[in-house]
């Protein structure tokens, strides 16, 4: 029998909250990763949206205006409890800015206010999750919370990403596991 397979990068990787999470921030989480690396990891959860912000309100903090007819109203979302107030825009690589992080061939992470200048102007990048936050985990961390079962890991899939509707992302996550969410139990026993 093989040894099992280390992940000891994963960028690029969605983290699927296991029950083990239940009742935290993380409950039913799907989180992509955006950097991992032996200082920690960085990422944002990509399907828990923000019903009471919108993009509007957002180019209003930056006192950035609209092009005239721009119909674009990205759906903002929850993406962490680090950093609440500054916006992380997780977007496919047509759109680069010279702060941008190139994550994946397909994948970038923009954060600064000029992603907020192009979407409100229409040469923001065609696919986006606008992220209010982050998740962070310190050296080790994320590594001691997949050991503890707290997350599932699965790479990332761009139709997953950005083509599906933030509340079917978790079940189709689950189902690329195989894993049946509705027979999961809550807990978990000792003998």
């Amino acid at each position: 029998m093989s040894a099992p397979t280390v992940i000891d990068n994963l960028r690029d990787h969605l983290l699927v909250a296991t029950r083990e999470l239940d009742g935290s921030p993380f409950d039913h989480s799907v989180i992509y990763v955006c950097s991992h690396n032996k200082e920690g990891a960085m990422g944002v959860v990509i399907n828990h949206p923000m019903p009471d912000v919108t993009f509007n309100e957002i180019m209003t903090s930056l006192d950035v205006l609209p092009k005239a007819g721009l119909t674009a109203d990205p759906i903002i979302y929850a993406g962490g409890p680090v950093e609440t107030n500054r916006g992380f825009v997780l977007h496919s690589n047509d759109y680069s800015h010279e702060t941008t992080l190139a994550i994946s061939p397909s994948t970038k992470l923009s954060a600064s206010a000029d992603i907020v200048r192009a979407i409100a102007e229409g040469t923001g990048p065609r696919k986006l999750n606008f992220c209010l936050g982050y998740a962070g985990w310190g050296p080790g961390q994320l590594e001691n919370e997949i050991a503890g079962h707290s997350w599932l890991v699965l790479p990332a899939d761009e139709g997953i990403v950005f083509n599906r509707p933030a509340e079917e992302r978790y079940d189709l996550c689950m189902k690329r596991l195989s894993i049946d969410v509705s027979r999961l139990v809550g807990t978990a026993g000792r003998a």
